[in-house]
C-alpha cells in the first residue's frame, strides 16, 4: 500500500511545471534550497534538459540568464514567502521581463 502524503498544493505546482516545461526556454525556481519540494522542481526542469536556476532570493539572478531566452518559466516552493516571490518578478521586469 501507497500513502500519497504530498499536499495538494505540492502536487499542483509539479504538475504545472510539467506542462510548462516543454513551453518554455529556462526555468527559475525559486525557494530554500533545503525545501525538497522546490528542489523537486528544479530537478524536473534540468531532467528535462531545459536550462534550470534555483535561487532563494532576487539578488542571486545572474543577468547573463536572461540572454537569448524568449520564455522563462517561473515557479516557487509551496513555502516561499510571496514578497520574494514579489521582489523576483520586480527583478526580473527591471531586467527586461514582461
Amino acid at each position: 500500500k501507497v500513502l500519497n502524503t504530498l499536499c495538494p498544493a505540492i502536487t499542483i505546482r509539479q504538475e504545472e511545471t510539467d506542462e510548462m516545461l516543454p513551453k518554455i526556454d529556462a526555468l527559475l525556481v525559486i525557494g530554500g534550497h533545503g525545501s525538497s519540494n522546490t528542489t523537486r522542481l528544479a530537478e524536473m526542469g534540468r531532467a528535462r534538459a531545459v536550462p534550470t536556476y534555483h535561487i532563494e532570493t532576487a539578488a542571486e539572478i545572474v543577468p547573463a540568464w536572461l540572454d537569448g531566452i524568449g520564455t522563462l518559466g517561473v515557479v516557487s516552493g509551496a513555502s516561499t514567502p510571496n514578497w520574494i516571490i514579489e521582489d523576483v518578478m520586480l527583478r526580473l521586469q527591471d531586467l527586461g521581463g514582461s
